[in-house]
């Protein structure tokens, strides 16, 4: 603090005493003692330089600048309080700052901070400035308060289909469906000719006296219905007494082992003529079929206790045979409980050969399938499914049947969820019929073999979008109920 005073001191006594003709004092040589000669004395007495610098001429050049600006010798700036010559020229940066003693020489060190003045009158409004930057963005502010409820969006789109749920109870019943309309009938066969009578032949031979007949004890008439050789339980009962007569010899011969259970046969015919349950003659033993292995071979039982080789055998005659004038029959009931109409030999319980016209019922089955009105249940349905075209890949899919084997009928059913046909079911198609070419075309193809069904929906490839898994346009019914649709529902139907 005392150097600064006797600094202060000396500068006092430089301006006062020593007058402009005191050249010993002009230490900037310029023939003239001066307020310059002060302040280079003032710079070396506070150890701002440690020898004095004499410039010829000084050029303010205002706050010093960082970027690209040409400073010369003897320009004089200001920076950070503190006044600075130059003494080489160069141009600035800011790794050249006014502090680089090889570039400036300090002229006056920044004082200290002087007390604060009184405050002075506000002055004059100014006019606005430049509109600055745009500031960063600030913090997310508080919610506001919940406004009004908006109005009702429209409908979106249908989402995919979820996983298949698990199997629901079994629904009830379904209203009958629409009898399938009637198949062309055939063609009509030529009549054949009628064969030449040929000449009466004479009398024949008597023949042996033929087996005794079933016995009948009586004939019952009870209430309206009848029985014969029984009090009748229904409209019509029959009971027959007496041994049964193995007296329809069947086709070829046959050998069997003695106590074996295994019969061969020869020019036989086994599967046409023979099923499990038949009773059959084979000398003078009654044994009943067990399996039928092929046209050679059979499985009995019991065992056959004599054996026998290359005989011929027998199975019982029909219980109940309705035939015409010419023999042949239409109604029989077979001594195994066999019912045949139209045919001679049924090998089921029931075998008929025609058709067979059911009104107002039903045929059901022993697995629970019902023939209604000529549409049996499905072997598999699928359930409805959302498909939809100009998909890509996921216009196309696959459903899994597992039949085991090709189906007797397929079906694929296409349901419009909306516009002028919604609810209304549309069948799919065997083979697509135009492709994406510029047009309008619609539908679902679909194929199927042994496990699968594979379905093809409409979807763009090299030419147009116009393709709907939907589509009635124009040309079609006056344009009534005109509709395209790529959203739709799908179920596959398959028959065994």
């Amino acid at each position: 603090m005392n150097r600064i005073k006797n600094v202060i001191w000396f500068l006092i006594f430089f301006l006062v005493f020593c007058s402009n003709q005191t050249l010993g004092n002009d230490v900037n040589d310029d023939a003239k003692v001066g307020v310059d000669d002060a302040i280079i004395a003032l710079q070396v007495a506070s150890d701002i330089q440690s020898q004095i610098y004499l410039p010829t001429e000084i050029n303010w050049a205002g706050d010093w600048e960082s970027h690209d600006r040409q400073y010369n010798k003897n320009d004089m700036v200001f920076y950070n309080g503190t006044s600075y010559i130059c003494i080489l020229p160069h141009i600035s940066s800011v790794n050249r700052l006014p502090t680089n003693k090889a570039l400036w020489e300090i002229i006056a060190l920044k004082g200290e901070i002087g007390p604060q003045g009184p405050k002075g009158e506000k002055g004059e409004t100014g006019l606005q400035g430049i509109q600055g930057e745009k500031g960063d963005k600030g913090d997310i502010g508080l919610q506001g308060p919940q406004g009004i409820q908006g109005e009702k969006g429209d409908k979106g789109d249908i989402g995919l289909q979820g996983p298949q749920g698990i199997q629901g109870e079994k629904g009830d019943k379904g209203d009958t469906g629409l009898q399938g309309a009637q198949g062309i009938q055939g063609e009509k066969g030529d009549k054949g000719d009628i064969g030449p009578q040929g000449p009466q032949g004479p009398q024949g031979i008597k023949g042996e006296k033929g087996d005794t007949g079933f016995p009948i004890d009586t004939i019952f008439i009870q209430d309206a219905k009848v029985g014969i050789g029984i009090t009748p339980t229904a409209n019509l009962t029959v009971q027959l007494k007496g041994d049964v007569h193995y007296t329809k010899k069947l086709t070829g011969e046959v050998t069997v082992g003695k106590n074996s259970d295994i019969v061969t046969g020869y020019n036989t015919l086994f599967t046409q003529e023979l099923q499990p349950g038949d009773s059959i003659l084979i000398a003078d033993e009654i044994v009943s079929i067990s399996k039928v292995v092929n046209d050679a071979s059979v499985i009995i039982v019991p065992q056959h206790t004599n054996g026998a080789l290359s005989q011929s055998f027998f199975i019982s005659d029909d219980i109940i045979s309705v035939q015409n004038t010419n023999g042949k029959k239409f109604f029989v009931v077979t001594n195994s409980g066999n019912v045949g109409i139209g045919g001679t030999n049924p090998k089921s319980k029931l075998e008929i050969n025609g058709n067979i016209d059911v009104k107002n019922g039903s045929i059901k089955f022993s697995d629970g399938s019902v023939l209604d009105s000529f549409i049996p249940t499905p072997s598999f349905d699928s359930g409805w499914f959302l498909m939809k075209s100009q998909a890509g890949q996921n216009s196309y899919t696959e459903v899994t049947h597992n039949l085991g084997e090709y189906p007797r009928q397929v079906k694929v059913l296409i349901k419009a969820i909306d516009g002028a046909n919604e609810g209304f079911i549309f069948e799919g198609s065997s083979m697509a019929q135009t492709d994406d070419e510029n047009q309008e075309y619609g539908g679902v193809v679909y194929a199927y073999n042994q496990n699968k069904v594979r379905l093809w929906a409409p979807d763009k490839n090299n030419g147009s979008n116009l393709g709907s898994i939907i589509q009635i346009s124009d040309g079609w019914g006056g344009e009534v109920n005109k509709q395209r649709a790529h959203s739709a529902m799908v179920k596959v139907l398959v028959w065994k």
